[in-house]
């Protein structure tokens, strides 16, 4: 076979196990309603349009032309670099479906759990309508095509086959799960106050009132009041969406841009 050829074909391969790994692991593609094929058809598509723009680094080169096991070191590198990205951003973009959920909690919205055809997992009706939310803002204001290129770009930042854990990766996480509990209660706040503000004029009622039965009168009373709440804060939340977005923008930006 061809050495010009066959160091294409190698580098091609590289390119896609950091794409394709990144696309399995990232949301929206990762949740389980995304067919496979439709995962691997956008990591190929991706490689191909990439592939021939990066450079072949002497590192990949060698490990092509006298070392497999450097080779096969070099796959695992950017498969790892792939996924770890993925992971990062589905920690950062929970922060929706967790607002969601303490909201959900507080209402007792928990008790009627349905199945998330994204995650395929039992969760809260609000926490479905948080991430739903999330995703309409995300897609909005174009944060896909930032990501698309900001994994073109990592190309740059961290050559084919040199990724390597840095020291300071666990601090990056902190913040990350920091950040996005932050981003989740920032999104859950003024509806969890207005449920507050429910719940102490309903004691109080119960109090001014003993023939009103606190179960029976205060749980539709927390349900409307929660409904009329949500349906004028949640249209005016959309600030609170866009900084997780900017944050997960920089965030990305700073992990991708060197070793």
């Amino acid at each position: 076979m061809d050495t010009a050829f066959l160091v294409t074909l190698m580098s091609a391969l590289l390119v896609f196990c950091r794409v394709g790994a990144f696309a399995m692991s990232a949301p929206p593609l990762s949740a389980a309603g995304v067919p496979l094929r439709v995962r691997i058809a956008l990591g190929v598509g991706i490689t191909v349009a990439l592939a021939p723009t990066i450079a072949v680094t002497p590192l990949v080169l060698q490990a092509v032309l006298h070392d497999s096991s450097a080779l096969a070191l070099a796959v695992i590198r950017e498969v790892v670099l792939g996924l770890s990205l993925g992971l990062a951003l589905t920690t950062i973009f929970s922060a929706a479906r967790m607002a969601g959920e303490m909201v959900g909690v507080e209402i007792g919205f928990t008790l009627s759990n349905v199945v998330d055809p994204q995650s395929g997992k039992s969760v809260g009706e609000l926490a479905q309508l948080y991430d739903v939310v999330s995703w309409l803002l995300f897609f909005a204001v174009n944060g896909h095509h930032f990501v698309i290129g900001a994994i073109a770009g990592s190309f740059r930042g961290i050559p084919l086959g040199s990724f390597t854990l840095r020291a300071q990766a666990a601090e990056s996480l902190v913040n990350l799960v920091r950040t996005a509990v932050e981003s989740a209660i920032l999104i859950a706040f003024p509806l969890l106050i207005v449920l507050f503000a429910c719940t102490v004029v309903v004691i109080l009622l119960a109090r001014a009132v003993p023939q009103l039965h606190l179960m029976d009168f205060g749980y539709p009373a927390r349900v409307v009041v929660a409904l009329g709440a949500l349906s004028v804060i949640l249209p005016r939340s959309a600030p609170a969406f866009l900084s997780v977005f900017r944050f997960a923008e920089s965030w990305l930006a700073g992990a991708v841009g060197g070793r």
